[in-house]
């Protein structure tokens, strides 16, 4: 994996654990408390560019009381062939899509 493409892993990862902090209404350091983890290890993983180990992963998931499969539900995660998926599935990553997109714009609104 090259530089680049650890730089993207990690704002990916980065900013669905701060989708799943506001969704959630949770501190990096409530997170941390509810994972089981180091609030220094949270923190590296969202000021550092390196990707968390899977087990890290894990144990935040646990901590926001989500699945991996959930935390990874997102595009470039869960690309969809439009060929082959039903109506109902199609509907769905759209409906997932549009939330996470109120939640992006809203994080934007607050930095301004």
């Amino acid at each position: 994996m090259s530089n680049t493409e650890k730089t993207n892993e990690h704002e990916l990862i980065k900013d669905r654990i701060y989708y799943y902090l506001e969704k959630k209404d949770i501190t990096i350091n409530r997170l941390a408390q509810l994972s089981n983890i180091r609030q220094s290890t949270l923190s590296s993983i969202i000021n550092r560019q390196g990707v968390p180990r899977v087990d890290t992963i894990h144990q935040i998931c646990r901590g926001l009381n989500i699945t991996v499969k959930e935390f990874f539900d997102f595009p470039p995660y869960n690309k969809i062939d439009l060929d082959t998926n039903s109506e109902e599935e199609l509907m769905n990553y759209l409906e997932t899509v549009s939330e996470e997109l109120r939640t992006i714009q809203e994080r934007i609104k607050q930095k301004k």
